[in-house]
C-alpha cells in the first residue's frame, strides 16, 4: 500500500481525524486508483470518503486538482458499472435503445457493491460542495460530469446515477454553505432531516422577493437560483434522453 504520510497532515484535527494536506499526492492518488487490485480501492476510497466528510480542508485539497479529480472518479465508477453489467450492452438501431443485462454474480460480490457505493458516495458529495459554492466553478464542475460522458462506454449510465447521488446529496445537505445558520437567523423552525434543498430553496425565494433583506444577499441569492435552475435543466435532459417525458415523472 503506498505510504500516507506525504498525503494526511502530520498532526490529528480536533475530532482526532486525518485530513488531506498535499494536493498532488492526493492526485497522483486518484490517479492510480484505477490500476490498483479491487481490495486496494476499495481501502483508499473508504479513507478518502471519511476524510472528506470529516474535514472540509480535506475537500479543498481534492478540488484543487481540477482537471483530474473528476475523470479518475468517474472513469472509476464507470469500471464498477461495467463489472455489474457484465461490459456487455445490446442496441437496437431500429429504436437506438441499449439495453443493459445485470451480472448477478458480480453484483452479488460485497467487493463490487462496496466499490459502487464508496465511489458513487465520493463523486456525489464533491460535487455537492462545488454546488454549495454557487459560483461559476459549480456550473463547471456539473457541466464536466455532463462532458465525460462521452469518454466511458458507460457514459450515459453513469452520469444518470451520479446525477440521483447529486440530489440525494442536496436533499440531505442543501444548496447553501451552513445552511444551519442561516436558516436560523430568518426561520425559529429548525432544520429537518433531508429537507435542506427545500429550505435552501425558500431562503433563496425570500432573498428575491425581498430583494435581499431576507434570508440571503441578493448577490449569493441570484447565484444560487442560476445554480438550481441549471441542475433543473440537466434533469430534465437526462430523463428525457432516457425516453421518459416530465409528465411521466
Amino acid at each position: 500500500r503506498l505510504q500516507c504520510t506525504s498525503l494526511l497532515d502530520n498532526q490529528l484535527s480536533k475530532v482526532g481525524t486525518f485530513s488531506i494536506g498535499n494536493s498532488y499526492g492526493v492526485g497522483t492518488l486518484l490517479r492510480l486508483l484505477r490500476f490498483m487490485p479491487s481490495d486496494q480501492k476499495e481501502r483508499w476510497l473508504f479513507d478518502l470518503l471519511a476524510m472528506t466528510l470529516a474535514s472540509s480542508k480535506s475537500v479543498e485539497a481534492i478540488l484543487k486538482c481540477e482537471n483530474e479529480w473528476q475523470p479518475c472518479l468517474f472513469h472509476l465508477t464507470g469500471e464498477v458499472i461495467e463489472e455489474i453489467t457484465g461490459g456487455s450492452k445490446q442496441s437496437s438501431e431500429a429504436n437506438r435503445e441499449r439495453n443493459s443485462t445485470v451480472d448477478t454474480e458480480a453484483l452479488s460480490k460485497p467487493s463490487v457493491r462496496t466499490r459502487y457505493d464508496l465511489s458513487l458516495k465520493l463523486y456525489s458529495t464533491l460535487l455537492g460542495h462545488c454546488v454549495r459554492k454557487g459560483d461559476e466553478k459549480a456550473f463547471e464542475a456539473v457541466e464536466m460530469a455532463a462532458s465525460l460522458q462521452r469518454v466511458d462506454a458507460n457514459g450515459s449510465e453513469v452520469f444518470s446515477i451520479l446525477l440521483s447521488h447529486l440530489f440525494a446529496d442536496l436533499i440531505e445537505n442543501g444548496t447553501i454553505a451552513n445552511i444551519e445558520s442561516t436558516y436560523t437567523k430568518s426561520d425559529a423552525n429548525p432544520i429537518v432531516k433531508n429537507r435542506a434543498l427545500k429550505q435552501s430553496a425558500k431562503l433563496v425565494t425570500q432573498a428575491i422577493l425581498s430583494n435581499g433583506s431576507s434570508g440571503l444577499d441578493m448577490s449569493s441569492a441570484v447565484r444560487q437560483w442560476r445554480c438550481l435552475r441549471h441542475l433543473t435543466a440537466l434533469t430534465v435532459a437526462v430523463v428525457t434522453d432516457n425516453g421518459f417525458g416530465v409528465v411521466d415523472l
